[in-house]
């Protein structure tokens, strides 16, 4: 792994996750973190302070005004997108989101989750112009109304998220297993508390006939998920490992940059890399067990994207969705809109990766069927 930071990684606040964080939050993570901040990060996380408290009392106004409106919304029949990062989520969650039926997270719901109920307009309008328009770690569009991870609203309304990783990498794997794998049932029981009242107002404010979401870190989550919404459908995307390994590799030396605040190990991160994976689908592939053919349907990344639409048909049927033939279209025509995207090529995995891979992914490559290199 190869890290390169510029001097807008040190200072940029508008391109930070953490730019809704609440001051609550954001002083209860510093203290978990043993306020470990790098002195060149030092002008980012000031930044984030101010903010914090300068939003405090727009926080809590929204709260007060919506929460008991909110706290009766019913979530009816969400449809989560899983995977493990870098294996297709985003394409497939793009394409889905066309179909009418479905509300879901735009990138300015889930950067300021506190409050996007009361600032529609001059905040959306401000953002919108400081945005990149493409992801950085594969040049993916991105816009201020564009789908996006849920994950990114529970780093600033909860103490579990996947993304404190991203700004605490010296502790991202304890995150990891406290946050997505849950290893403890209190910080599961936090995030489902926090989750849920983030998706009821998501609900609330699109009045939404069915929520469609997408968080790769939801993949270890399944359990929980299920618990919460009894009635919720799962389609599960899975990639060649070595392509995700390499994928995650870059997805990492393009965002820890921006997101950090602590200086980045590149063997800690490699190591982070195998280890996550292998309890993120061991938990995975054992939560599935419990749910009826009916709630989960498997896509294989390499067969989608040769025929997305023919799979999204599979995938409606089995799931009892009702819609398809009348989003047909609109996925045909998103498809198409998507034609010229050029993917990021890769080298190959090193030797000495690629054997401890084949050792500690071993049942993902007999699970999912992909052949071990030697």
């Amino acid at each position: 792994m190869n890290f390169k930071f510029k001097f807008s990684d040190y200072t940029s606040f508008f391109k930070h996750p953490a730019m809704g964080i609440s001051i609550h939050n954001w002083v209860l993570l510093l203290n978990k973190h043993r306020f470990n901040i790098y002195i060149g990060f030092i002008p980012k996380a000031s930044l984030i302070t101010f903010f914090a408290l300068f939003n405090s009392p727009f926080h809590l106004f929204e709260y007060l005004r919506f929460s008991s409106r909110i706290k009766k919304v019913k979530i009816k029949t969400p449809v989560f997108v899983l995977g493990h990062p870098r294996s297709g989520t985003t394409y497939l969650n793009n394409i889905l989101s066309k179909d009418p039926v479905f509300s879901y997270s735009a990138t300015y719901d889930v950067l300021t989750p506190h409050i996007f109920l009361t600032f529609k307009k001059g905040l959306k309008l401000m953002m919108s112009k400081a945005m990149p328009s493409t992801r950085p770690q594969d040049n993916m569009k991105l816009s201020i109304n564009s789908p996006n991870e849920e994950e990114f609203a529970m780093a600033n309304i909860s103490q579990t998220s996947y993304m404190h990783g991203f700004f605490f990498p010296k502790d991202i794997l304890q995150n990891f297993k406290e946050s997505v794998v849950f290893n403890d049932t209190k910080f599961s029981n936090h995030w489902k508390k926090r989750y849920d009242f983030f998706l009821k107002k998501l609900a609330y404010k699109y009045t939404a006939q069915q929520l469609l979401l997408k968080s790769p870190a939801n993949t270890g989550r399944l359990k929980e998920i299920a618990e919460l919404y009894p009635d919720a459908k799962f389609i599960h995307i899975y990639r060649n490992p070595y392509d995700v390994y390499l994928s995650t590799e870059r997805l990492y030396e393009k965002v820890l940059p921006i997101t950090s605040f602590q200086q980045v190990d590149n063997k800690k991160m490699e190591t982070y890399i195998i280890e996550a994976y292998a309890l993120l689908y061991k938990k995975y592939l054992l939560d599935k067990k419990q749910l009826p053919k009916e709630q989960l349907f498997e896509i294989k990344y390499e067969d989608f994207v040769k025929n997305p639409v023919e799979t999204i048909e599979k995938a409606y049927h089995q799931l009892g969705l009702k819609t398809f033939k009348e989003a047909e279209q609109l996925f045909k025509n998103e498809v198409n809109a998507e034609k010229d995207y050029v993917k990021n090529s890769y080298a190959t995995v090193p030797p000495s990766i690629k054997k401890i891979i084949n050792e500690k992914w071993k049942f993902a490559f007999d699970e999912f069927g992909y052949p071990i290199e030697n």
